[in-house]
């Protein structure tokens, strides 16, 4: 039996980063993704939309803002409270190693391009935009979720522009929060200047 903690196991940064963010990481494992069709009017003007009722069970971009912005803020001042445990000289490591962790999850976000034809079938307009690449749908049957899975990824466009945007803040928050932290400690190290009697 293994007796030691999974500290001693993982390298400290590594552990630090999986323990601090560990809510945020835990949400990218898959983007589950509820959906419904809504189909308005009648006969030629039938229109039929792609309802997306939560991601993640966040009913809103807003929503999902809020929520993996208040995850980002409990873990950066966890990950500082643990830096203080050391000295000054090496936070810089695990904070790089922890922003290059950050980046490494903009991963699961994708470009994704869709051609749109005109009734000829000529091609009238290619739009690019982002999606999830784990993305589950769950909402009507499989044969539907194949047939306009990309549909549905193309209405889920503001949530992996919200994932992509909390984890550019958070990378900019941290070397804010260091940078702040390093002037105030080199200002204590700055001897005091000595007035001319």
């Amino acid at each position: 039996m293994n007796t030691q903690s999974p500290q001693n196991n993982q390298e400290p940064s590594l552990y630090l980063f999986l323990k601090e963010f560990e809510p945020f990481i835990r949400q990218s494992c898959k983007f589950i993704t509820r959906y419904q069709f809504r189909i308005t009017g009648q006969g030629s003007e039938t229109i039929c939309e792609i309802i997306i009722r939560s991601v993640n069970g966040y009913s809103s971009p807003d929503e999902f803002l809020e929520q993996l912005t208040l995850m980002m803020d409990s873990s950066i001042s966890a990950v500082f409270e643990s830096l203080q445990q050391s000295p000054f000289s090496s936070w810089q490591p695990p904070l790089e190693y922890i922003e290059s962790r950050l980046q490494d999850l903009t991963s699961v976000v994708e470009e994704e391009s869709v051609i749109y034809n005109d009734r000829s079938g000529k091609c009238s307009r290619h739009r690019h935009f982002k999606s999830f690449t784990n993305c589950y749908l769950e909402g009507l049957n499989e044969d539907n979720s194949l047939m306009f899975g990309q549909s549905i990824r193309l209405a889920t466009v503001k949530y992996a522009e919200v994932w992509l945007q909390v984890i550019s803040d958070t990378i900019n928050r941290l070397h804010l929060k260091y940078e702040t932290i390093k002037q105030s400690y080199q200002a204590t190290l700055v001897p005091p200047v000595q007035l001319p009697v």
